[in-house]
């Protein structure tokens, strides 16, 4: 416990408490007495856990992903530690991936185990893009730019939830019917950077930091790499951890850095740090 280090007598009050609180817990006692101060104690030292991920079921489920992070979190809320999930509101509705358009999910909420949660604007974010160069010509084929990005949020069980809206590189889960590298790329950066934009806006200062899958690889080369990221003080103490929920080939966002004779990797910005 960082709390009681150097603190002997209060090491042993909270000790003393803790055993008097799983005393009742083995007695049967009723829960409002015991369950959330023992897990405040429990969880001295960690503090919010930030998922960031391009799954969230029920609004989006590509695979298991989706699953373990509508769970995962809501485990967390319950033994008492702070828990943030960043993911995508994808524009368009898609089979069984993601039913619902964003439109519907704004207009009617999401359905949590048949619990109607609604969902509500928080804002809008700035996600910066950087250019890509024609190898031969050396001309920009399309210049360094800022999108957009809508914010929405929900509360699921204590579980915060932010949802990152753009129409066109938010569309669909994996940009799976188009899935050029530009594209695929693009909606890593959207994710990445938009959740750490997301954290700065809404001054959530993360403990841990987890990414699930290829998608929130970014976020911690933006992390090491870039001074709007690495210098921010929200950051600066942050652990980080990283999922494979599939470790097959195909699942793990191996793209070419140049396609049709376009250089798409410095679209990522870790190059061009002025902005």
């Amino acid at each position: 416990f960082e709390a009681t280090r150097g603190n002997s007598a209060l090491m042993a009050r909270l000790a003393a408490y803790q055993g008097a609180l799983e005393e009742k817990a083995r007695q049967s006692a009723p829960e409002e007495e015991w369950r959330i101060p023992l897990a405040v104690i429990l969880n001295l030292g960690i503090g919010e856990v930030v998922d960031i991920s391009p799954e969230f079921t029920p609004v989006s489920t590509a695979g298991g992903q989706g699953m373990v992070l509508k769970d995962r979190p809501r485990a967390f809320a319950r033994a008492g530690i702070p828990s943030t999930v960043i993911t995508f509101l994808y524009h368009d509705a898609k089979e069984n991936k993601h039913p619902q358009s964003a439109e519907d999910i704004i207009r009617n909420g999401i359905n949590v185990d048949g619990r109607i949660v609604p969902v509500q604007r928080a804002g809008k974010i700035r996600v910066h893009f950087g250019p890509i160069i024609d190898l031969v010509s050396r001309a920009t084929v399309k210049p360094a730019r800022d999108e957009l990005v809508d914010v929405y949020h929900a509360v699921v069980e204590g579980v915060k939830i932010y949802f990152l809206h753009h129409p066109s590189i938010g569309r669909e889960v994996y940009q799976q019917s188009r899935g050029s590298s530009i594209e695929q790329i693009e909606q890593a950066i959207l994710l990445s950077r938009g959740a750490l934009e997301v954290m700065r806006m809404f001054d959530i200062v993360p403990d841990f930091i987890v990414g699930n899958d290829w998608t929130t690889g970014p976020v911690f080369a933006y992390l090491k790499a870039h001074p709007r990221y690495k210098d921010d003080p929200r950051f600066k103490n942050a652990r980080f951890g990283y999922k494979i929920h599939n470790l097959g080939r195909i699942f793990q966002g191996r793209f070419y850095t140049i396609e049709h004779g376009k250089a798409v990797d410095l679209v990522l910005f870790l190059a061009l740090i002025a902005a």
